[in-house]
């Protein structure tokens, strides 16, 4: 089973853990959650090459991506 953990790195607190896996599904529970105006204050999503989690910087489209490739 996978969760989804979101985190803010400047403050190093977790902010949000949820979905029931990696899908894009799951992750928008957490964008819808953040809701509109906070989501566009995202500067930078740092993530694995998940395909689900790439597609979701859709809703965050002035944030830099930093992905890990292992």
């Amino acid at each position: 089973m996978y969760r989804i953990g979101v985190s803010d790195l400047e403050r190093r607190t977790p902010i949000w853990c949820g979905g029931r896996d990696r899908s894009e599904v799951s992750l928008a529970a957490f964008f819808a959650w953040l809701g509109p105006v906070r989501g566009q204050r995202i500067r930078l999503a740092v993530m694995d090459m998940w395909n689900a989690l790439r597609k979701a910087t859709q809703h965050t489209p002035e944030a830099s991506s930093l992905l890990d490739k292992e």
